[in-house]
């Protein structure tokens, strides 16, 4: 099929020697590298319509013994009818992979005897381009063919588990990781610090506050009810704590709560 892509140094400076007319102006100006290449289809996505491929090169004629190739991850192809033909060099540069045949659907179709197919990069093409079909893989060879594909598929990545270690925190405990999760805190004014449990009232008494030593709100009471100039009470309830008919405000006696205020008004005078 035809192939294009963004032309690399190496071709921009071959191109600068050689007239290489693969390589056009795209849009933009950019140059692109185009040319007939072979794949290896490996994989199909019958549902996105698309295939997973590898490609076959034969590295100028030189096979996996150019400078740069990692050979370990190629494998020599060949057709039904010929020999395949490892170069000098390649067995000790890592090219250790068996042979994979090709039956052609052509019997005139030709291989150059230094094509290579990567099975490290896979590249993605879709069902609607134009492919001219060669063979397929003999079929004593195609399990061979995927077990290398399958091995060359994790080499060379770094690893993608480096968060598996860390802890994972639950919503409910983001904000006591002052570190991490710092958006809870909006609440908090800038000369404040955040509580250090998750309970105010389990590390501070009913009606404290620790941002003050002052007496504060009941948390059981709202604010409002309690006056700019008055103290709050400092317990939930003032049964307990004060007399029948007394108040935490005033030394005089209160209407009780249990009874009208009107019973307590004085009588008028005669």
């Amino acid at each position: 099929m035809l192939w294009a892509e963004a032309a690399n140094e190496t071709a921009l400076r071959n191109s600068a020697v050689t007239d290489n007319t693969a390589i056009t102006i795209g849009r933009f100006g950019e140059r692109v590298f185009s040319q007939i290449r072979r794949f290896v289809v490996v994989r199909v996505n019958r549902q996105s319509h698309y295939v997973h491929a590898c490609a076959i090169s034969t590295y100028g004629g030189r096979g996996a013994t150019k400078w740069g190739v990692r050979a370990s991850e190629h494998a020599i192809v060949y057709l039904n009818g010929s020999q395949p033909a490892p170069y000098p060099g390649e067995h000790e540069r890592g090219l250790t992979k068996d042979p994979l045949r090709v039956d052609p659907t052509d019997p005139k179709e030709k291989m150059d005897p230094a094509s290579r197919v990567r099975l490290g990069k896979i590249y993605s093409i879709e069902w609607n381009v134009k492919v001219r079909d060669i063979g397929m893989i003999a079929a004593t060879d195609r399990s061979r063919l995927m077990k290398y594909f399958k091995e060359e598929q994790s080499e060379g990545f770094e690893p993608d588990n480096e968060f598996e270690d860390e802890p994972t925190i639950e919503p409910q405990e983001a904000y006591r990781q002052p570190g991490k999760y710092t958006q809870h805190f909006d609440y908090f004014p800038a000369t404040m610090q955040p509580f250090s449990s998750a309970s105010t009232q389990a590390q501070y008494p009913q009606g404290s506050s620790p941002y003050s030593t002052q007496a504060q709100p009941s948390y059981d009471e709202p604010e409002w009810y309690f006056p700019a100039t008055m103290q709050p009470f400092s317990s939930a309830s003032t049964q307990a704590q004060y007399p029948r008919r007394s108040s935490p405000y005033s030394t005089q006696a209160q209407p009780s709560y249990d009874e009208p205020e009107w019973k307590y008004r004085e009588k008028p005078q005669k």
